[in-house]
């Protein structure tokens, strides 16, 4: 299996020029947590977050309306191809921790997305645990670490 076979295409991408307050009401009404970012081309430059929002413009005490994604977007983004193979998604989410990939067409513009969710519907039961298991735990760890209380 390909991950052009199962690829979610239904994504429109964040526009660099739209704002904190445009992707948190698409967010809402999508019901989604994570968009791609792309340019006029559909060339993906980066990635924005419900979490980059949460900390980049409510925890600044920004105003959504005019804080542009391209300030508070991820430029770091996980891609594959759209030739690549199931395997070789599943290998890269679990090396690059991360429950999402964006995929790539030949000409690496936004060909769709491939989430953990795709990955434990398409691929073999204890394969699909095993990268699940891999991603969560990283999560987990990084979440649930508190630093040691200060001795007195």
């Amino acid at each position: 299996m390909f991950c052009h076979e199962i690829a979610g295409r239904g994504i429109a991408p964040a526009g660099l020029k739209q704002t904190a307050q445009q992707i948190a009401i698409r967010f809402a009404a999508e019901r989604v947590g994570w968009l791609p970012v792309c340019d006029e081309s559909f060339a993906v430059v980066g990635i924005i977050t419900e979490r980059d929002l949460a900390l980049q413009v409510c925890a600044e005490n920004l105003l959504a309306a005019e804080v542009p994604v391209e300030n508070v977007m991820r430029r770091e983004v996980i891609t594959c191809s759209a030739d690549a193979s199931l395997r070789e998604a599943e290998e890269l989410m679990m090396r690059s921790r991360v429950s999402r990939l964006v995929i790539l067409d030949p000409e690496g513009r936004l060909f769709g997305v491939i989430s953990l969710t795709d990955i434990l519907h398409y691929s073999d039961p204890l394969r699909a645990a095993g990268v699940a298991r891999t991603i969560k735990d990283s999560e987990f760890r990084v979440r649930s670490h508190k630093p040691p209380a200060r001795q007195a």
